[in-house]
């Protein structure tokens, strides 16, 4: 079993019991968990980035929001404003 499938089944674990149509407290920190280790995988290049938008969007279906985005870990840098020689 490759790594997209061990995390899809591991998705489908958590999820396969659902009371009523949203998740447990339970539920949602076993799917933060995995998401985390998705992640995990995709930056030491384990998995794709189409596998990784695969298996979080799996996880946002059922019904997890998506995770906020930490500050240091920005997809990129934005420049700096120029103030054309006027101080603001």
């Amino acid at each position: 079993m490759d790594l997209y499938q061990k995390f899809d089944h591991d998705i489908f674990d958590v999820t396969k019991i659902l009371i009523g149509l949203s998740l447990t407290d339970g539920q949602k920190a076993e799917l933060s968990k995995i998401a985390g280790e998705i992640d995990a995988a995709y930056s030491s290049g384990q998995l794709t980035a189409h596998e990784r938008s695969r298996l979080l969007g799996t996880i946002k279906d059922c019904g997890m929001e998506p995770l906020p985005i930490k500050k240091n870990e920005c997809p990129r840098n934005l420049p700096k404003r120029k103030t054309r020689g006027h101080d603001r």
